[in-house]
């Protein structure tokens, strides 16, 4: 019996600020429905064409892994007509130089930047422009974070910064503590 009273008290006699907010939603509705109508059309017909046909920047981008640097015009096309296909609109092509106990390894491997290698890039860039796809190369080779295999200056490189507070004008001779890998070794003290 509560249900049904309940659910038939008419909506001024509900709270104050729920009545307020049901007045402005409408109020706004009701004010901006001439601005909204006049362009819906064309922005509805518009946004669902761009949907059913995205540029390629709005799909998906894959990372092309280009292990050992061991290509060919082949395979690389016809990767990219694969990957075209399934509706990926673009690639970064990350080189990478596979480890030394890597086994099983097919093809020639070329290297990094040589002639060679920037011919492959470049049917690559041009391969994906016929398929209206975007091509994006990372900067360097491999991946450079870290791992036993790389040599000290083949990793990425750091910064520390320690703040030693003085008071001046002064001087202070600071012995800076030196990794065995460091490369740079200098400091310098603002007054």
């Amino acid at each position: 019996m509560n249900r049904t009273k309940n659910a038939s008290i008419p909506l001024f006699t509900q709270s104050r600020r729920h009545f307020l907010k049901i007045l402005g939603a409408g109020t706004g509705t009701v004010l901006l429905s001439p601005a909204i109508t006049s362009c819906s059309e064309e922005q509805q017909s518009e946004l669902y064409s761009n949907f059913k046909a995205p540029n390629a920047e709005s799909k998906p981008f894959f990372r092309w892994w280009w292990n050992g640097n061991r290509l060919s015009k082949e395979e690389l096309s016809r990767e990219l007509e694969l990957m075209h296909e399934a509706g990926i609109g673009g690639i970064e092509i990350n080189p990478i130089q596979m480890p030394d106990q890597a086994a099983n390894i097919s093809g020639k491997e070329y290297l990094w930047l040589s002639d060679e290698w920037i011919d492959f890039l470049e049917f690559t860039i041009e391969k994906a422009n016929q398929l209206g796809m975007v091509t994006d190369l990372i900067v360097g080779t491999g991946w450079p974070f870290g791992g036993e295999f790389l040599e000290p200056d083949e990793t990425i490189q750091g910064l520390s910064v320690d703040v030693i507070p003085m008071k001046g004008p002064a001087q202070k001779e600071v012995l800076l503590p030196v990794s065995d890998q460091a490369i740079i070794k200098s400091i310098v003290l603002l007054p």
